[in-house]
Parts: C-alpha cells; structure tokens; sequence
C-alpha cells in the first residue's frame, strides 16, 4: 500500500503540459466522451448533444474497432465519417476517431 501513496505523491507532482485547442478551454480534467462503437448517426448525434448539454467539448467515437477474434464486429467504418462531421458542424465539437490511415478524413 505504501508504494501506492508514493507513486501518487510523485504524479501530484507532475507538471501537466497545456493542451489547446480551439474551443476548448485550458482546464482540467479534459473530458473526452463519446460511444465506444458508433453504430448509427442518431446514436451519435444523440450522444454530441447530450454531451454538448454537459458542456463536453471533446467528442470521440468508434467507427473502426480492431478485433482480436475474426468476424468480430469491426465498426461502421468510412460509412460514419459523416457522421462525426454532422457532430462537428451541429456542436462544434472537436471530434476524434481511431483510424489506420495517416491521411486526414475531412
């Protein structure tokens, strides 16, 4: 238990690094929310605005699932790149996804 309260004393002391983005204030804790598996743009975009009613800024979603057991359910794919765009232009949200592809998706 004493290792416990000593590793937390030395992250107390940490010095956190500033993380802006646009419209999101500089505060902590940052709150990134959003449904693990996106499964449809209603189920999206009512999460944002429930989200948005809770003053959450950050919206994160996965429409791409990597899976361990073939046949999985693997997400919506590229299918819900709209959506989170639709999230982005109705919250304002700064929205994130997981992607394998290093290019930009809107």
């Amino acid at each position: 238990m004493q290792r416990l309260y000593k590793k937390l004393e030395t992250m107390n002391k940490l010095e956190l690094s500033s993380i802006l983005l646009p419209g999101v204030e500089n505060k902590r804790p940052l709150v990134i929310a959003g449904p693990c598996s996106a499964e449809t743009e209603e189920q999206v975009m009512t999460t944002a605005k429930a989200l948005s009613a809770r003053e959450v800024k950050i919206f994160r979603a996965g429409i791409w699932k990597p899976r361990t057991k073939p046949g999985g359910f693997e997400g919506v794919g590229s299918k819900g790149l709209p959506w989170l765009k639709h999230v982005k232009e109705e919250t304002r949200h700064v929205c994130l996804y997981r992607s394998g592809d290093a290019r930009p998706c809107f």
